[in-house]
């Protein structure tokens, strides 16, 4: 198209625009030399008018307008590019969400890819989520909380923890000392068992295999096989009734407890006699100081691990070490179960003295020590019988054996610090102590008897060989010589 300009106006006369080209009086110019020579804004004018297609151009060139200056036909041509460019970006925009819309439409009806993290994962002291779109092997958390809301194509074990199912676990899961809690729409493949805690199953929960509780309590009770309803309990929290079977476990439970307790004791004599033997001196010769530096020891265990843990983390020597806090933990839990070996001991040798007992062997003295700690918990397992007045008294002797049990593990500890863990008798080099002499027997009395017999010192004296004592010289008679 070319478009004429006014001769009375300086500048060119002919504006041609040739497909992409644009001429200045048959001349053709650039950008910069457009603008240059019709200014700014009539350049931009014709640079829009150069946007347009070829039936664009002809629709507005065939206008009527009237031949005047510059200034109406760039108004003209700012209409029609205007009306043009908001309708090209209209049609844009409806193209555009369109493809947005059916790009999600297709995502959402693609199923997901997982993504897998690696063949097992291993949490200690910690917490481990398997996310929506993971996959896994094994895991094992031990100390934390397990939450699979993705796949585990493995077994699902936690120790010292609780396990929260949301996804799939095509194992086992296990949890002990800790609560399984299967969500609404889990799916375990395999069988799930909580040791020492209970499994909540919600509705629309599927588990493959069997579920079982394992408790550690004294509340062992046999099924629903009996169908004596006024000796099991009803429902989870229902009210207590009087369940023989559930005494009798659980008195034997105790026994059973006490007993494997003295079994690893013995072991522990036979293995670490001397670490044993210095501690329980130390009880012996200082009772009420181990007592408050155990109590002591246990209200700093806790900061001064978290302090350990800390430095460790942010020191760059002290992050392979890490790996050794576990066993670290584990090392000062045995050294601790040896002091209550020696309390054990101490409280044993404390029985056979004062009833006058001959145990003889030590592994009997620990054992006698044992039963007594645990004394007070037996007598209120035997007198938990579901009765109100039993069950109070049962309350009672239970609350004073978990004093006792508290007081032997402080001790405990508190020997285990004193003798340096067992391997000497105390801190100091230059400190020295026995264990306190048992009584002299008494002596012999030295009055005369009621009877009016001989006293000690005139007594004739006992003669032991078997030739006869000589006889004395005759008055007058010295020694002869031969």
């Amino acid at each position: 198209g070319v478009l004429t300009l006014p001769a009375d106006e300086p500048g060119p006369r002919a504006v041609e625009v040739a497909g992409s080209m644009i001429a200045l009086d048959g001349e053709a110019v650039g950008t910069d030399e457009l603008r240059a020579r019709l200014g700014a804004e009539a350049a931009g004018w014709v640079l829009a008018f150069a946007e347009l297609d070829e039936a664009a151009r002809r629709e507005l060139l065939a206008a009527p307008a009237p031949a005047a200056g510059i200034e109406e036909v760039a108004e003209a041509v700012a209409g029609s590019v205007a009306e043009s460019v908001a309708e090209s970006v209209a049609e844009r925009v409806a193209a555009a969400e369109e493809a947005a819309a059916a790009a999600r439409e297709k995502r959402r009806s693609e199923p997901r890819r997982p993504r897998r993290t690696g063949d097992s994962e291993v949490a200690f002291a910690g917490s481990l989520t398997v996310e929506k779109d993971e996959v896994t092997e094994d895991v094992l958390v031990v100390g934390g909380v397990l939450k699979v809301v993705g796949r585990v194509e493995g077994e699902a074990t936690v120790l010292g923890g609780s396990a929260n199912i949301e996804g799939v676990v095509e194992g086992d899961v296990t949890a002990v000392g800790g609560t399984v809690r299967l969500e609404s729409g889990s799916w375990v493949h395999g069988d799930v068992t909580s040791v020492g805690g209970r499994v909540y199953r919600e509705d629309g929960a599927r588990v493959d295999g069997e579920v079982e509780q394992v408790p550690l309590s004294a509340d062992l009770r046999f099924g629903p096989w009996t169908n004596w309803k006024h000796w099991r309990h009803y429902g989870d929290y229902g009210k207590f009734e009087f369940a023989p079977w559930g005494w009798l476990t659980g008195l034997g439970w105790k026994l059973f407890k006490v007993l494997f307790l003295a079994a690893l004791a013995w072991v522990s004599l036979l293995l670490a006699r001397g670490p044993i033997d210095r501690m329980e001196r130390r009880i012996e010769a200082e009772p009420w100081k181990t007592g408050l530096v155990g109590l002591l020891a246990q209200v700093l265990f806790v900061p001064a691990v978290i302090m350990l843990t800390v430095f460790l983390a942010i020191s760059i020597v002290g992050i392979p070490l890490l790996l050794l806090l576990p066993f670290l933990l584990l090392a000062v839990l045995v050294v601790g179960w040896l002091g209550l070996v020696a309390v054990a001991g101490r409280v044993g040798s404390w029985a056979e003295g004062r009833f006058g007992w001959t145990l003889g062997s030590p592994f009997w003295v620990v054992l006698v020590g044992f039963v007594l700690l645990a004394s007070l918990s037996l007598v209120g397992q035997i007198l938990d019988f579901g009765v109100a007045p039993m069950r109070f008294l049962a309350a009672l002797f239970g609350f004073f054996g978990a004093i006792v049990g508290f007081a032997a593990w402080t001790i405990a500890c508190g020997a285990a610090v004193l003798t340096r863990f067992g391997t000497a008798e105390s801190w100091s080099r230059a400190e020295s102590f026995t264990a306190p002499l048992p009584p002299l027997p008494p002596l012999p009395t030295t009055g005369r008897p009621a009877g009016g017999g001989e006293t000690a010192e005139e007594a004739e004296p006992e003669w032991t060989d078997d030739f006869p004592p000589d006889e004395p010289d005759a008055p007058g008679e010295g020694p002869r010589e031969e």
